[in-house]
């Protein structure tokens, strides 16, 4: 008796699944092409704030850390000990600072979620999966009605954070003829906050 020859494995998505899919990974693929962006405006940044008179050196001691986060807490204290900066730039470097690190955990949840699709009344929708999800982060997506356009509003964030961050290290890098600072852009998918107040300390 000859036994059934194997299948095989598709390389391909299914079809009935495709178009839904491609959509969501595009919208996914754009949060981290704009998370990306922004960074690398905060490693221009940091090399300027924390090593002004060597910029190379700077750029080599920003990716000594392993995080995206670990790097933004190392420009968050080298601005808070920094002497040079005026108050009112601190202040900006610090309230960018903040809103990055909490797109960066918005960011990671467009990341490392798995999703499933749906279809309800013929039409197909991307859902949360809590296979393969870390459940705190699985019960936080389950709160919104539509991934996609939340994702849109991380993506829309990360670029402006990305270029206010990109307006001020001239500023800080001391160039000459430059346009006054944009005011700080209005983020969609973070709660209003209150900004912190920078108060100096100056050691006797």
């Amino acid at each position: 008796m000859s036994s059934s020859p194997a299948q095989t494995i598709s390389r391909r998505i299914p079809k009935a699944i495709q178009v839904p899919l491609r959509n969501y990974a595009t919208v996914i693929g754009e949060v981290v092409w704009a998370s990306n962006y922004a960074h690398g405006a905060f490693e221009i940044l940091f090399s300027h704030v924390a090593t002004p008179e060597d910029y190379q050196r700077g750029r080599a001691i920003w990716h000594t850390a392993t995080s995206d986060s670990g790097q933004l807490k190392m420009l968050r204290a080298a601005a808070d000990a920094s002497e040079q900066l005026s108050e009112r730039m601190q202040e900006r470097i610090l309230w960018a600072i903040d809103r990055a690190l909490k797109l960066g955990e918005l960011r990671n949840d467009a990341v490392h979620s798995s999703t499933i699709v749906l279809v309800e009344n013929g039409k197909a929708k991307i859902a949360p999966s809590d296979i393969g999800t870390k459940p705190s982060r699985s019960e936080k997506l389950r709160r919104d009605d539509d991934l996609k356009k939340k994702f849109r509003a991380v993506k829309g964030d990360l670029l402006q954070i990305g270029q206010y961050v990109h307006s001020l290290w001239p500023h800080v890098a001391g160039f000459d003829a430059l346009p006054p600072l944009p005011r700080k852009p209005q983020l969609r998918s973070l709660p209003k906050q209150t900004d912190r107040k920078v108060t100096r300390v100056h050691a006797k």
